[in-house]
């Protein structure tokens, strides 16, 4: 049975660090269930940032720098979850709860 999965970023808008920029968040949603990852350490310009797409505007260097790592990001979990289910399927039981930490172990 396959699960509905959905990566999504956001900007912590109650937080500026000291070029006066938040940093943006990473959320994943498995099956029904929420789980927020934390920053993905991106910062970026209240003003810069659209919430409907969750991406920076502008055609910038900056801003399809910043878009381009998102979209990596994304594509990481997207390829993790889908490794998930090849597991699953050879009958290796892989817990929803253990994305977090192999993300970040893939990251390190």
């Amino acid at each position: 049975m396959r699960q509905s999965f959905k990566v999504s970023c956001y900007l912590r808008s109650s937080y500026e660090n000291k070029e006066d920029k938040s940093p943006v968040m990473l959320r994943i949603f498995l099956g029904g269930a929420m789980s927020n990852l934390g920053s993905t350490k991106i910062f970026v310009d209240k003003a810069q940032w659209n919430s409907r797409t969750s991406r920076q505007k502008g055609c910038s260097s900056e801003a399809l720098a910043v878009n381009a790592n998102l979209d990596a990001i994304s594509i990481r979990h997207y390829s993790l979850y889908c490794k998930s289910i090849i597991c699953q399927s050879r009958h290796k039981l892989i817990i929803g709860g253990m994305m977090p930490s192999v993300y970040l172990s893939v990251i390190s």
